[in-house]
């Protein structure tokens, strides 16, 4: 059941960029609801007229803006589930009655089954976004919704539009073919005949063959494949298929008519049953033609098959999990402080008995192994300030490795989880009883491989990073303050540049060797010059480095989630000295140098300076690049997240005006910029970026000096904000 790479987003980059704000949503989302309905519980029984239900409209707001994070990063099904709940907040505001203790429970399983869903996606282990439909179909109910199906969160491919039937008789609508479809339709819904869907299908067959208009003969196929289905047993006995026989029928009767409305998305729904149904081979002969042609036709796999009504996501408490965690590691510890002390020092069994009740509160299938570490821990509790065997506490240290290297890339539907759990016990069993151990397996084998070469990497990955990140710092110094102790801060960074073009070159990176011999190339002939370099010279050397540092990031971000992709999506551009990325846009960036912009540092800075600021916020808004053509979809994505952010940061706004203490509102106000300023430089908007990067800056330092907001600095940020919006506008 699980998707292919295919149905993935090429680089998930952008959602892990964005998983800490959705978790926060969603945790908003259980504690805005719950509060909620405890409110609205309390009103009834004191018969309040009202209640308060401004945390679920500001509720609305962020799960609209989540929504539209979600469609930028390509995962439109989970966008749809997060959509529902947006509803569902919007029902609950306007119909208090359905704001329930069931509904604050449905939407904390819902949000855990997304987050679950994402996490997979982020950890290239995921599943169909069928498995969301629990969640879909709860929230969709709150909503008081009209239509709930599975099929809205089916992944399929756009079928084939020019399939034929197999040959046979053709019919045509008519008083005989009705009464057939009729008393058959009644046969399979009232009685569950599911003989009566052979006859259905054939019949279904002929409408095919004798339709004249493309769509009504993909209709009419469509309904054959899902009667065969039926008439096999292949499909669920669930409200959602039974319903569809006789929508079948109603949408014969529109169509004798000549009304082809409801026939695409009733198409649709039957394409997506007959994909949920694998043709059975049949010694008999072929008893599902139009089934199997179907699946030939689209390509249809079994790995697409999902039970859709298993609420499988979320299953495992995410606190459960935490304590699990915790547990494998003061166990390792404590084993490790064992070690240190050459064997010598006690170690209580209490911390592995501790484990292995929470492996069992977190995962009940982990019951053998939960046992096994029970009677380690009696074990070495008998033997008291004893040694311990050494085939015992090697044997304890490396069944720790592999619960740790289990549970930090946990996934509870892995299908191996339970004979791997068996195996670790029976080595545990075994060595307690005297026996030698047995050969690692290979997926024990495996863990090693994955670990030593996922620490080597991060190990290297991270410090390339901390390099990039104060490289970068030093850098940015210059570029705003181009003087001479900024100058002589870059003594040193030709050689950190050197050594970092060594670990690209070695780690098989050569875009980034080279984009990091080209920033080494500007600082070399910066600190050979006599004098400092002009303006001008500063603005053509910002373009190439800020470029190269952004990117460099990214690719190293990159490298330790997806190796493959960074070294096949990056590549360097001779002709404007950058790196790029292949989802960058085909034209090169124009980026203003941030030497124009000038941040007020804390309060002590005059109403002047903060014109000054304003001045050049906005002057870096006017010399955006307008909307292009080629941005597409992603572009018209975040000017509508934009218009909402810019709405909820007028509103906090308006709140500092009545409160200029209000810590958090000048917060909200700093993240309306924080989230302009990512999603801006997502979509290759980088000046826009920067104006709200710089309305970031000045906010940081209100709240680092927890200080009331001045009437200049709040006008600075409504002249920003105005500047902003007229360009989104325009």
């Amino acid at each position: 059941g699980r998707m292919s790479a295919a149905h993935t987003p090429r680089d998930l980059g952008p959602l892990a960029w964005v998983m800490d704000e959705l978790r926060a949503t969603l945790r908003s989302a259980v504690e805005a609801v719950s509060s909620y309905v405890k409110d609205n519980d309390e009103a009834r029984a004191t018969d309040l007229a009202e209640v308060d239900s401004t945390a679920l409209r500001m509720l609305r707001q962020q799960l609209h803006q989540a929504v539209g994070a979600l469609e930028m990063v390509e995962l439109s099904k989970a966008a749809l589930v997060l959509r529902a709940l947006e509803s569902a907040t919007q029902r609950m505001v306007q119909k208090p009655a359905v704001a329930t203790a069931e509904a604050v429970a449905q939407v904390e399983r819902g949000a855990r089954a997304l987050i679950d869903y994402l996490e997979r996606v982020v950890r290239q282990r995921p599943v169909s976004a069928l498995a969301l439909f629990p969640t879909y179909r709860d929230w969709q109910t709150i909503a008081g919704a009209d239509r709930i199906h599975p099929s809205d969160l089916w992944e399929g491919l756009e079928p084939a539009a020019s399939v034929q039937p197999p040959e046979g008789k053709a019919y045509q609508p008519g008083p005989q073919v009705r009464a057939h479809l009729d008393r058959l339709v009644l046969h399979l819904v009232k009685d569950a005949n599911l003989q009566a869907a052979v006859p259905l299908a054939q019949l279904c067959a002929g409408l095919c063959r004798g339709a004249g208009e493309p769509a009504v003969r993909q209709f009419w196929l469509a309904a054959a494949a899902y009667f065969e289905a039926a008439s096999q047993g292949l499909l669920p006995a669930d409200l959602y298929v039974k319903r569809a026989a006789s929508r079948v029928l109603l949408q014969y009767a529109a169509l004798v008519q000549g009304n082809l409305q409801g026939v695409a998305q009733l198409t649709q729904d039957l394409l997506f049953f007959a994909s949920q149904a694998v043709p059975p081979e049949s010694p008999a002969g072929e008893v599902t033609p139009c089934l199997r042609l179907l699946w030939q036709a689209n390509g249809w796999t079994s790995t697409g098959v999902w039970d859709y009504q298993s609420p499988v996501l979320g299953a495992v408490d995410p606190l459960l999990l935490g304590r699990l965690r915790d547990a494998i590691t003061a166990a390792q510890r404590a084993w490790a402080s064992r070690a240190d002390s050459d064997g010598s020092a006690f170690i209580p069994g209490a911390g592995l008995s501790d484990l292995a009740a929470a492996l069992r509160a977190a995962h009940p299938p982990s019951e053998p192994l939960a046992s096994a570490w029970e009677q380690v821990a009696r074990s070495i509790d008998a033997a008291g300030s004893e040694s311990l065997a050494p085939a015992l506490a090697i044997e304890v240290a490396n069944g720790l490795l592999f619960l740790n290297a289990t549970f930090e890339d946990f996934d509870p539907l892995d299908a191996t989880l339970a004979q791997r759990y068996g195996e670790l016990a029976y080595r545990l069993e075994g060595v307690l009883a005297g026996e030698p151990a047995p050969e690692p397996t290979s997926w024990m084998a495996g863990v090693y491989q994955r670990l030593s070469e996922q620490q080597t990497l991060g190990q290297v990955v991270a410090r390339l990073q901390a390099e990039r990140a104060e490289l970068e710092s030093v850098l940015d110094a210059f570029f705003r303050h181009p003087e001479l102790p900024t100058l002589q801060a870059l003594n040193g960074q030709p050689e950190r540049l050197d050594a970092m073009r060594g670990v690209a070159v070695m780690l098989g990176l050569p875009a980034a060797a080279r984009a990091l011999e080209e920033v080494r190339r500007h600082v070399h002939e910066w600190l050979a010059g006599e004098s400092l370099p002009d303006t001008g010279e500063l603005a053509q050397a910002f373009a190439v480095v800020a470029p190269n540092l952004s990117g460099l990031g990214w690719l190293f971000d990159t490298l330790v989630r997806q190796p493959d992709l960074a070294r096949a999506q990056f590549h360097f551009d001779e002709a404007t000295h950058t790196l790029r990325s292949q989802l960058q846009p085909d034209e090169p960036l124009v980026i203003t140098p941030p030497a124009a912009i000038s941040v007020p540092q804390g309060e002590a800075e005059s109403a002047d300076g903060s014109e000054s600021a304003q001045t050049s916020a906005l002057e870096v808004i006017e010399d955006t690049p307008q909307d292009e053509d080629d941005e597409g979809e992603l572009l018209d994505i975040f000017l509508n997240e934009a218009r909402e952010v810019f709405g909820q940061a007028v509103q906090a706004l308006r709140a500092l005006r009545d409160s200029p203490g209000s810590l958090p509102d000048l917060t909200a106000l700093r993240r309306g910029f924080h989230t302009l300023k990512g999603s801006a430089r997502m979509v290759g908007l980088a000046d826009f970026g920067e104006a709200a990067w710089a309305m970031e800056q000045l906010l940081n330092s209100w709240l680092a000096d927890q200080k009331a907001a001045t009437s200049e600095r709040l006008e600075l940020c409504a002249q920003a904000l105005a500047g902003m919006t007229a360009w989104v506008d325009s």
